[in-house]
């Protein structure tokens, strides 16, 4: 009982709606649904919102990810957002995705949970590398200051030589998603998933392309 010395009930209710959030999130539903619902629900969802970090493009405003994921920040350059395979609901259009047989039934249709929280989209790209280095001059014109735009550089390229290998001869392995509604018109952030050697998803957001909001 010493452990609950000093907690209020507000204190405790408060954690509560915190763990339903996220909860919620991990099963795959969208902030703005998980608001919505947990306020016709009646539960005063101010406080707990602004307790959760959500990271945004700085572009396109999309929200990419939230701290109910476990994420590291590598470099200073890049967040690798760990997620896990879930089945795709009923009704939901099946995606193709990399599957490791450690961790994904080959006859089970699944997706990350990330995709789905976020709603990111696989969009149709003929040539991820161009992708990439397009998105990536965007960023760099965004810094005024050349010698950070020199060091933004410098760590992307040794970060992604690193995970890619020498002229990303590795990049096949990985796929590409956009935000949502951006799989077209491609204007913000280039997003890749690849797999860890257990067999789990992650996914490389890089830092300087997202700006972050407390709910």
């Amino acid at each position: 009982m010493a452990l609950f010395t000093g907690i209020t009930v507000k204190h405790f209710s408060l954690v509560l709606r915190y763990l339903m959030v996220s909860y919620l999130l991990k099963a795959g539903l969208h902030l703005g649904d998980v608001c919505s619902s947990a306020d016709a629900a009646g539960y005063n969802t101010e406080e707990v919102y602004k307790r959760m970090l959500v990271f945004k493009d700085v572009i396109t405003g999309n929200e990419m990810f939230t701290d109910s994921f476990k994420y590291t920040l590598v470099d200073d350059i890049v967040y690798e957002v760990e997620a896990k395979y879930k089945p795709i609901d009923n009704g939901m259009e099946s995606v193709p995705l990399l599957k490791a047989d450690a961790e994904v039934d080959e006859d089970l249709d699944v997706v990350p949970d990330l995709v789905e929280t976020s709603n990111l989209v696989e969009g149709p790209v003929d040539d991820k590398k161009v992708q990439i280095k397009a998105y990536l001059k965007n960023l760099s014109g965004r810094f005024d200051d050349p010698d950070e735009k020199l060091l933004f550089q410098l760590k992307l390229k040794r970060y992604f030589d690193g995970l890619l290998g020498k002229g990303w001869k590795n990049l096949d392995k990985f796929l590409m998603y956009w935000g949502e509604d951006d799989e077209f018109d491609n204007e913000g952030m280039c997003i890749l998933m690849g797999h860890r050697d257990s067999g789990s998803p992650y996914f490389v957001f890089i830092k300087q392309g997202l700006y972050n909001e407390k709910y």
